[in-house]
């Protein structure tokens, strides 16, 4: 059996791309350069989420942010980081760093050492539309948010 030749999709990760940029756009406050939303469906019975989003570097045509992803807000040791650079001038934001790792290629030979997947950077993508829809949807911006909390987290 031969190779699997495998379409890569660069104009659907531009789109999912544009779309992400669209979505951080209409929740970031306006003039803020952190703000935090805490996530959990009306009906659920479960803890509130919380999704820390910090401005760590503004340019006038980008801007790198930090979003930090704790599931349970009680134990603030437990959370997952993805850095994000947007650019202003093509409306686009994507995934540069998730959990320290950096410089996701387009595409992965399957396997590989690293173990990513053969689409890892369109994945990573996807989660941050996943967070930002959850945002959306069930969240709440939290009044009174210390970003200090997640001073020690870095990329």
């Amino acid at each position: 059996m031969g190779k699997v030749q495998h379409k890569l999709d660069l104009q659907g990760l531009q789109a999912l791309c544009s779309m992400n940029y669209v979505r951080l756009a209409r929740l970031l406050p306006a003039g803020r350069t952190s703000f935090c939303y805490a996530i959990a469906p009306a009906s659920s019975q479960i803890c509130d989420s919380l999704l820390s989003v910090t401005t760590v570097q503004k340019t006038p045509y980008t801007s790198l942010l930090n979003l930090v992803y704790l599931i349970d807000e009680a134990q603030e040791s437990d959370f997952f980081l993805l850095q994000v650079r947007s650019y202003h001038d093509a409306r686009m934001t994507e995934v540069v760093s998730c959990q320290k790792q950096r410089n996701f290629q387009l595409y992965y030979q399957y396997p590989n050492p690293q173990m990513y997947h053969s689409d890892e950077k369109r994945q990573l993508n996807e989660l941050l539309a996943q967070w930002l829809r959850g945002c959306a949807e069930h969240g709440r911006s939290v009044d009174g948010f210390d970003a200090g909390r997640f001073a020690n987290v870095r990329p």
